[in-house]
């Protein structure tokens, strides 16, 4: 791809939409101060000159051939200097002009006020031709030449050059002053403009973060009365947006407590018949036969109770979103007793359950043990119904963080099941994940529950790579120490 395609990039570009609305705002205003000044400089250059260098009115013209021509006769002689000079300044003094008297070889006699530039040797020539007065346009300041002669017939004696540039000029440090004050004031009134568009889309943005975070109870703070307002339609488009969303979150927060109330009190009540049936059970004749068919419906039973156990923790960690009971944890002691007890399981009887590395005596963390041992045992328990032997358990330490892995060598999940199977009761094909054992799809669910509320994360991938091929499968949590 091109370079200069994404160009823009590299320019700073503010984040907060307040700031991007001002700095629009702003622009604007900077765009409509530079139009209006190239319009003042037109006006002002049409009326006379533009800062001294140019000028068009025919008028101004007209008044300085004509000073030209009346001061060039009311003149002195040239041989006596002090009554030319005194002449001279008397004269630009009284007119408020610019007055430079030279001989006839271009020296300068008297000059008063701003000395102007000699004349070309071509308007010299083009004067004493016969007009003996000329305004000069096409280089250097404007000024008007007229020569000096004792009368029409005499050779001339000098040359007067004569401007009223003074008083064409334009002074625009008012009107610049003017201009600026006024865009600073329409700047100060933007702000709460700006402030005013930008201020309720933060608001819903970080209503947005705080519902996607799981705070159900958080509604955007609005004015007293707002609601009110806004069912009468007397308010704003944002705050009746503002207003909408705090009812959309109320009905989703109704929505999911009632959901989670009914699945709790639907599972808590799901114990009372299973305790009849498990006494009814042992009321039965047994024999050779019947036995049997009780051990099948007392297998069943165990899962069932299972399946109501794992709903239950999984909704009171949704509840609270914090652990149960907070406690010191000793990493290697854990991952042992872990392996003791499925040496003692018929599921992981035989599927080779080893703790791997000698993990560190003082690798301590905080957490809740029970919920971390339940969701490590439920990690094991897929590894066996899933995967194949050996089942190895291991945990490090990471950058203030204690990784535990449970490894098997089975296929493992594909690449584009992995994020569905933390969903409840999703499984994946049985015929990809081959297994005698039978489940719910909520071991990973509660095993992610119980890292989230622990501050961590639940990571699913290979146990090592090869040429490109995913060897083995890999199920980790990560937690906080």
């Amino acid at each position: 791809m091109a370079p200069h395609r994404h160009w823009h990039r590299h320019f700073y570009r503010p984040r907060r939409l307040y700031t991007r609305l001002y700095l629009h705002f702003a622009g604007m205003l900077l765009m409509v101060g530079l139009a209006l000044l190239g319009a003042f400089g037109l006006v002002f250059q049409w009326q006379g000159q533009w800062q001294g260098q140019w000028r068009s009115n025919p008028v101004h013209e007209l008044a300085e051939r004509f000073a030209a021509r009346e001061a060039a006769g009311l003149l002195p002689d040239m041989a006596d200097p002090v009554a030319l000079s005194a002449s001279v300044r008397r004269l630009a003094q009284d007119l408020d002009i610019d007055v430079t008297v030279r001989d006839a070889d271009g020296a300068i006699r008297v000059a008063a006020g701003v000395a102007l530039p000699p004349l070309l040797s071509s308007e010299v020539r083009w004067l004493k031709s016969g007009p003996r007065i000329l305004t000069r346009h096409h280089r250097g300041p404007v000024f008007t030449a007229a020569l000096i002669a004792a009368d029409a017939a005499s050779a001339p004696l000098g040359v007067l050059e004569l401007s009223l540039a003074r008083h064409l000029k334009v002074n625009l440090l008012r009107p610049l002053l003017a201009l600026l004050l006024t865009l600073l004031v329409m700047a100060a009134a933007t702000a709460p403009l700006a402030r005013r568009l930008s201020r309720p889309i933060e608001r819903l943005t970080e209503a947005n973060q705080r519902l996607g975070g799981g705070d159900l109870s958080y509604r955007i703070p609005l004015p007293p009365g707002t609601c009110d307002y806004a069912a009468s339609g007397n308010v704003d488009e944002l705050m009746r947006l503002l207003t909408s969303w705090n009812e959309m979150a109320g009905r989703i927060q109704v929505l999911v407590r009632g959901h989670k109330d009914l699945l709790a009190n639907v599972s808590h009540e799901l114990r009372s018949p299973l305790a009849r049936i498990r006494v009814a059970l042992a009321l039965l004749p047994v024999d050779a036969e019947v036995e049997a068919r009780i051990a099948d419906v007392e297998g069943d039973l165990g899962e069932l109770e299972r399946l109501i156990d794992d709903v239950l923790t999984t909704s009171q960690l949704e509840q609270s979103g914090l652990p149960l009971r907070m406690e010191q944890v000793e990493v290697r002691p854990l991952l042992l007793a872990l392996a003791e007890r499925a040496a003692r399981t018929p599921l992981l009887l035989d599927k080779q359950v080893a703790v791997e590395g000698m993990q560190e005596p003082g690798m301590v963390l905080s957490a809740d043990g029970g919920l971390l041992k339940r969701a490590l045992w439920n990690l094991m328990e897929n590894a066996a119904k899933y995967g194949r032997a050996p089942i190895v358990l291991s945990a490090e330490q990471r950058e203030g963080r204690v990784i535990f892995h449970v490894t098997d060598r089975g296929a493992g999940i594909p690449t584009q099941e992995r994020q569905r199977v933390l969903q409840p009761f999703y499984q994946v094909d049985r015929a990809r994940t081959p297994g005698s054992g039978r489940g719910f799809g909520l071991g990973l669910t509660l095993a992610l529950r119980i890292a989230e509320v622990h501050g961590g994360r639940l990571l699913l991938g290979p146990a090592e790579e090869k040429d490109g091929e995913e060897h083995g499968f890999r199920v980790s949590i990560e937690i906080p120490r």
